[in-house]
């Protein structure tokens, strides 16, 4: 270790010093920081399947399962907490240690060490992006077998290796089962392939380049492909399509949300200078072929983000190859010159510093412990909006996302369902439920049998059963 010190050179030895750093604060972040009610969605969806649950066909979900699938022994082996909180996020920050690690792989592969731990420094400073790596979700793996699917695909390109581009199209298929987003880059990477065949059999008259094409996308539908297979066989296809396709296209149709304020306001806004190098990587220095496959995908990704009026975790996959460009581009300005590379990685350190707003995870630890001492283990309670209930049963298939415009009424235009929340409070008889879209307290469903807590003002406990 102390050899390996010694021989390093002193910008990069300053420069990993600072890597280190920006990943203590991001460990303390993850830990302790606030959550987001998508993390309770994912670990309560884990839950259900833990409980024996069929995810499409006994609740509502609306992603691909392979995250859920990857937190079911996590979640068998964890104590039915709010502590559940804390060890999925540790698992998580794990995930994203290894996107890191894909990271630099790529850069130091395709471009220079220096860029490649710069890079690592972009990115770790990227608020965006690490508010969202270390939640626990799915864009994470997604974001993870995304990258590795293009480092093999770099390989392939470098050294024309058949195996390289099969694991290249097996990741990707890995990916688009953890999310439906990596159909994004799946069209790049085919364009890619198509655009090489079809050059090289004008230029050679060789199909070669066309035989890759083929090859990447067969290979890619065979992990998805028995997938899409089990469903068929178990009935379940129908429903699946219907939610994680048909849905989520409406959702994003209806949706209001203005992308190019996602850019300025939630990306180039706390990320300012990772965007200008990136900007001026890409007019100036990114000159060589494979320089530039890699910046066409990450403004492809980009477009993407644009054309899908998406949230900032859509950014995620497309963040760690805007930091590589950024920090090629400026190694390049400033010709290895020590103290301003340093310098350009301590100030986009500080402006993380300054921009850093960790909240806490406690108030939501706190609710979520409140709720489970108040009801049975195999009690019912209503969290319309996934903020508390991540081991108990509920009342309806669709768990959550019943707001106004939200799945259960975009779902309702499409599929003749009932929901009626005040006759499913009459049945299931829930120990607690949330105040979330019930309109009338008064009614006598709702009015005879709770109270409201002394804790929280948005939750009724149920005092006694209908006789």
């Amino acid at each position: 270790m102390n050899a390996w010190l010694r021989n390093l050179p002193r910008t990069r030895l300053a420069l990993w010093s600072l890597f280190g750093i920006l990943l203590f604060l991001i460990l303390l972040k993850s830990v302790t920081g606030r959550i987001d009610h998508d993390e309770i969605e994912h670990l309560h969806s884990t839950w259900k399947i833990l409980q024996g649950e069929t995810i499409y066909i006994d609740f509502f979900q609306h992603h691909h399962p392979f995250f859920y699938y990857l937190l079911v022994p996590l979640l068998a082996i964890s104590p039915k907490t709010s502590l559940i909180l804390v060890i999925a996020r540790a698992f998580c920050f794990l995930l994203f240690l290894l996107v890191l690690w894909v990271t630099y792989l790529i850069a130091a592969k395709n471009f220079d060490k220096l860029s490649a731990v710069l890079a690592l420094i972009f990115l770790c400073a990227c608020s965006v992006f690490v508010d969202k790596v270390i939640e626990i979700r799915p864009d994470t793996p997604q974001t993870l077998f995304g990258l590795v699917s293009i480092y093999f695909l770099t390989e392939f390109y470098r050294d024309q290796r058949i195996r390289d581009l099969i694991l290249s199209a097996v990741c990707l298929s890995v990916s688009f089962l953890f999310l439906q987003k990596a159909l994004f880059l799946l069209v790049l990477i085919l364009s890619f392939l198509a655009f090489d065949g079809v050059s090289d059999y004008f230029k050679h008259r060789s199909f070669n380049g066309l035989r890759y094409l083929v090859i990447f996308f067969l290979t890619f539908m065979v992990p998805l492909g028995g997938y899409w297979l089990l469903l068929l066989l178990r009935g379940e296809f129908s429903q699946y399509f219907t939610l994680n396709w048909t849905l989520n296209l409406l959702i994003r149709t209806n949706s209001d949300k203005n992308p190019l304020d996602l850019l300025q306001e939630d990306f180039y806004s706390q990320n300012t200078y990772m965007v200008l190098f990136y900007i001026l990587s890409l007019f100036f220095y990114i000159r060589k072929l494979h320089h530039r496959r890699l910046g066409m995908i990450s403004l492809g990704l980009l477009f993407a983000v644009l054309l899908t009026r998406a949230h900032q975790q859509y950014l995620m996959p497309v963040i760690p190859l805007m930091a590589i460009a950024a920090a090629y581009g400026a190694v390049k300005i400033f010709k290895h010159r020590t103290l301003a590379i340093v310098v350009i990685a301590m100030v986009v350190m500080l402006d993380y510093s300054l921009s850093i707003n960790t909240g806490s995870n406690q108030p939501f630890r706190n609710k979520i412990d409140y709720v489970l001492s108040l009801t049975d283990i195999d009690g019912y309670v209503y969290d319309g909006d996934a903020q508390f209930n991540v081991f108990r049963k509920d009342v309806d298939f669709f768990w959550f996302q019943v707001r106004p415009e939200g799945a259960l009424e975009i779902y309702q235009r499409i599929a003749d369902y009932d929901y009626d929340i005040y006759q499913l409070i009459e049945t299931y008889q829930p120990q607690v439920i949330s105040t979330f879209q019930i309109g009338n307290l008064q009614d006598r469903r709702i009015a005879d049998y709770y109270v409201q807590s002394p804790v929280y003002d948005d939750l009724l406990i149920r005092t006694h059963s209908k006789p």
